[in-house]
């Protein structure tokens, strides 16, 4: 099957625009080496703000609640999942076989990001101010004022650096929301939980939107945490591919 990356993004954005409720949960190459119990250090790709998993017992029951996400399958849920670009093919082949997801809720774990970043930006990023009711997880050090659909922010959720291990409690919390309302857009940008939170409200609620939104934020939020934020850079203008 063939799928254009760009096309795949303007598919969420017509959703968006549409207000049809999905849900979208990205694992690129950290959610994987936590999966597989392999230890990682973000920090040393971006900055201390990251995450570090060292492979010891206390990430035991995220890493079942991870894996969990990264199989669930559901009506209008998709999966971002590595490119064969970014990693091998064989990596690509593998996510693809162990998700057992067809190819139409299969996504690129990157699909903000790159060369995709600059049509995030001018396209779906506004479309976020139709929602009345936006729902927002981040980081505790973000400054969520200068997004530009803040006023239309209901409830905010903070999160550490390792947020499965500080902050699994706020989980309940956000899934409880989901239930209880509809054509709510809930944004999150929470590292590997991500992908718990969207799996269990999109369980919970499917008429809500649910995007893992990961570091396209960032430059408004943070500041310019990745390569793709910054101008000139060659990550700019990479298109990354399927197979």
């Amino acid at each position: 099957m063939n799928k254009s990356f760009e096309s795949d993004l303007k598919h969420f954005i017509s959703l968006t625009t549409n207000h049809t409720p999905f849900s979208l949960s990205r694992f690129n190459d950290g959610e994987l080496s936590i999966i597989k119990n392999i230890p990682y250090n973000a920090s040393r790709h971006h900055g201390t703000r990251e995450f570090i998993f060292d492979g010891s017992f206390k990430h035991d029951s995220f890493r079942s609640q991870l894996t969990e996400a990264y199989k669930y399958t559901g009506v209008m849920h998709y999966t971002g999942i590595i490119c064969p670009c970014c990693s091998t093919l064989d990596t690509h082949l593998q996510a693809r076989q162990f998700i057992n997801a067809p190819d139409h809720l299969l996504t690129w774990a990157n699909i903000f990001v790159n060369s995709n970043s600059a049509l995030f930006y001018n396209e779906m990023l506004p479309v976020f101010s139709s929602y009345t009711n936006i729902i927002l997880v981040c980081n505790k050090i973000a400054n969520y004022k200068k997004l530009p659909f803040s006023n239309h922010i209901k409830h905010i959720f903070t999160v550490g650096n390792n947020a499965w291990l500080t902050s699994m409690h706020i989980v309940e919390k956000i899934n409880h929301l989901s239930g209880n309302i509809k054509d709510a857009l809930f944004i999150v940008a929470a590292g590997p939980l991500s992908n718990v939170i969207v799996m269990t409200c999109h369980q919970t609620n499917p008429l809500n939107t649910y995007i893992d939104i990961g570091s396209v934020l960032d430059p408004l939020m943070i500041g310019k945490t990745r390569g793709y934020h910054k101008n000139n850079n060659k990550f700019q203008s990479r298109s990354c591919t399927w197979a």
